[in-house]
């Protein structure tokens, strides 16, 4: 073999998929993350069980539920290669698309919305999953080499080949409007805009799209009645404290009560039927109440770092595909991390967004781990010395 041959052969040696090589920063602060939401949830959910038959069947199962998501990120973490997911998404997206619009057919309306479809015991929220769905199948397309000869179509067809990426977006957003479910149909639009943003797609396109986006969600929000109450009730909540306001009023007294360093774990008082969905889109309040402002701007500081971690492996992967599928599962779980905590503080009106890791929902849980399981197999592909387990920077 001549000199350039061995060259070249170190080189392609030096790029080769190595297994094994996990993110350790990113690996150390999922754990910590879902550990700590699952301490939180017990303790925010003991209300729950008390008075049963099995108070302590609530804990049994969000073990079950946190353990099983686990090992299925796991098993997704150490997959041969994540571009082997690739020929899978697009089914995948179609799947979940036809599960969002059956929703509203099909599922079971509470606090009004329609978000949930029943098997038997176990509910199914398609949004959660759609999120996903769209991040995947978005990335494929933005990434893909293949290009087709505009000039052999018709105009009906430039357009939807032109506009294709926004289609993929703003399709199933329209099923999540269709249940009711306005914060999804946002976030939706939010994470496939932004994904459009961070592969180079003019400002200026993507603004006057997002404009007409923002200006359906106001629409929708003035036609909806209950939207409108959670908005006055946003605005002045010491004005039906007994009401509208009464959500975001306890809120505040959890925060305020655990003062600098809480209460105590297990010690909330709020959580005992005082705070609606304490161990939903609140949990982030009765984080505050007990470990205190240190222990939330804690959970803060490790979310921003989750992300930031992810961001970085966008950065270093190897193909567009995976640098694109990293983004976006950190921009989703940044945004949904934003928009609870602005909630549960009365900065924006109340929208139904769960906090990552830590809200209840299996169906959260078990896909939101999933995403990061790729975004970890994602990690073992990276560029030479880019943070991986064996190395830590």
């Amino acid at each position: 073999m001549d000199k350039a041959g061995e060259v070249a052969k170190g080189k392609n040696r030096g790029r080769a998929r190595k297994k094994g090589e996990l993110d350790g920063v990113y690996l150390i602060l999922l754990c910590a993350l879902v550990c700590a939401g699952l301490l939180m949830l017990i303790s925010a959910s003991t209300p729950d069980s008390i008075g049963t038959k099995s108070p302590y069947s609530g804990i049994i199962k969000n073990c079950i539920v946190a353990a099983v998501s686990f090992v299925f990120m796991l098993i997704v973490a150490n997959a041969p290669d994540y571009m082997l997911f690739r020929r899978y998404v697009k089914l995948f997206y179609i799947i979940c698309v036809i599960l969002m619009f059956l929703t509203p057919v099909i599922g079971r309306e509470s606090l009004g919305a329609t978000r949930w479809i029943y098997i038997g015991p176990v509910s199914v929220q398609p949004s959660e999953i759609m999120k996903i769905a769209l991040i995947l199948y978005l990335a494929d397309v933005l990434s893909s080499e293949k290009k087709r000869d505009v000039s052999k179509m018709n105009l009906l067809q430039r357009i939807l080949y032109s506009f294709r990426a926004e289609i993929i977006i703003l399709i199933p957003a329209l099923g999540a409007v269709l249940q009711r479910h306005l914060s999804g149909a946002v976030i939706i639009c939010a994470i496939g805009f932004i994904m459009l943003f961070a592969h180079g797609m003019p400002v200026s396109h993507i603004a006057g799209i997002g404009g007409g986006v923002v200006a359906a969600g106001v629409a929708l929000a003035v036609l909806e009645p209950y939207r409108m109450e959670r908005i006055l009730g946003y605005r002045n909540p010491e004005a039906d404290p007994l009401g509208n306001g009464w959500q975001i009023l306890q809120s505040l007294y959890a925060i305020c009560s655990g003062g600098l360093f809480g209460v105590g774990f297990g010690q909330s008082r709020q959580k005992y039927n005082w705070l609606p969905e304490a161990s939903n889109d609140y949990i982030f309040a009765i984080i505050c109440e007990e470990l205190g402002i240190i222990g939330g701007i804690a959970v803060i500081v490790m979310f921003g770092l989750f992300v930031w971690r992810g961001v970085k492996i966008s950065v270093n992967a190897r193909e567009m595909f995976g640098s694109l599928i990293a983004f976006g599962v950190s921009v989703m779980i940044g945004m949904q991390v934003v928009i609870n905590i602005a909630v549960v503080t009365n900065l924006i009106p109340s929208t139904g967004m769960q906090l990552p890791f830590f809200s209840s929902g299996g169906t959260s849980l078990l896909f939101m781990l999933i995403a990061t399981g790729i975004v970890l197999n994602i990690s073992r592909y990276q560029k030479r010395g880019a943070g991986v387990i064996h190395k830590i920077k």
